[in-house]
């Protein structure tokens, strides 16, 4: 069965559509042990899985969730980064605050649902008729206490800035953050990682293409190191059949 890392070897879909499609990847919150194993389903693991995948329905809970989008990738990565850190309470509210709207591009205006969401924390009525929000970071740090509490307010505004600034865009910068606090407060931040992967070229993997996102049978997948970094699995130990292709974050 041969594999490919080549998102055009995979996918019969336009390129156009596709947008930047630079490799196959997939965001881990257990990098050591995935490296050595690979990976394998939330029912492979019993259900018992800290990450994101599957949102709040357990969709697909067979199969692994990749992306073809470095960038995806790399957003995700940096939203699981901040979730732990928030979950901890290691990351000050404003930071999450900051962070999210880097991350959706709001420089000088918040729209509706973000506003309405900082409303119902209870931000008061002179800051959310600014604009600019003047002074929305120091009420956030005064009022918002604790690591429980800073996790559920990342949720919101990941959802409320998705309502706002997403609706035209080809691939949500949303990442939809499912997971309970409880579950998210001992993720291992060094085990957080983006892997290079390679699928088998005749997998037909789900498709969903609003979050550019796959869905694969972990059987079908190879792990082939740290997306960022030298492979981590030698050349020689790779499967023979495997389809050698360039990635952009590749060797």
């Amino acid at each position: 069965m041969p594999f490919s890392e080549d998102p055009a070897d995979i996918l019969d879909i336009d390129p156009y559509i596709l947008g930047e499609a630079d490799g196959l990847f997939h965001v881990t919150v257990a990098k050591d042990r995935v490296l050595a194993e690979g990976l394998r389903s939330r029912r492979q693991l019993g259900g018992q899985v800290q990450g994101l995948g599957g949102g709040a329905n357990n969709q697909a809970p067979d199969k692994v969730s990749l992306t073809w989008s470095g960038g995806k990738a790399e957003s995700i990565r940096d939203v699981l980064e901040l979730a732990v850190r928030a979950a901890r309470g290691e990351a000050r509210p404003s930071e999450v605050f900051q962070q999210t709207a880097d991350r959706f591009g709001v420089n000088d205006w918040f729209g509706s649902s973000t506003i309405q969401c900082l409303r119902e924390l209870g931000a008061p009525a002179d800051i959310l008729d600014d604009e600019m929000l003047q002074g929305i970071e120091e009420w956030l740090d005064t009022e918002i206490i604790g690591g429980e509490s800073c996790y559920g307010f990342l949720q919101a505004l990941d959802d409320a800035m998705e309502a706002d600034f997403d609706r035209t865009e080809e691939f949500p910068d949303r990442v939809g953050l499912t997971a309970p606090w409880e579950r998210i407060a001992v993720i291992d931040p060094g085990q957080i990682a983006v892997l290079r992967l390679a699928v088998a070229v005749d997998s037909h993997p789900e498709v969903v293409l609003e979050e550019a996102e796959l869905r694969v049978h972990p059987d079908e997948v190879r792990v082939l190191g740290l997306a960022y970094e030298q492979a981590d699995i030698p050349e020689a130990d790779r499967p023979e059949d495997e389809v050698e292709a360039t990635s952009a974050y590749g060797m």
